[in-house]
């Protein structure tokens, strides 16, 4: 084969494997978020930069009083 074709199939699934990983990262361990209200003022500040932790939802982990939980605001809201 020729050292050209070679290294350009070795850049793509160099390419394909790095996207995955941050795909599997993002979605099952870790996402960032910034807060967008001042609904939890004064723990969280408008405007702050925080890493959500997605393992404790991976592996469905019980939560424990004092902690923060985050929920996805819906895509539409339907209207009666």
């Amino acid at each position: 084969m020729n050292p050209k074709v070679k290294d350009i199939i070795e850049w793509i699934i160099c390419i394909i494997a790095a996207l995955v990983l941050a795909l599997v990262i993002r979605f099952f361990i870790g996402t960032p978020t910034v807060v967008e209200s001042s609904s939890m003022y004064p723990t969280l500040i408008e405007g702050q930069r925080l890493v959500l932790d997605r393992m404790a939802r991976t592996f469905g982990h019980t939560y424990e009083r004092g902690e923060i939980v985050t929920f996805e605001a819906p895509k539409q809201t339907k209207r009666i």
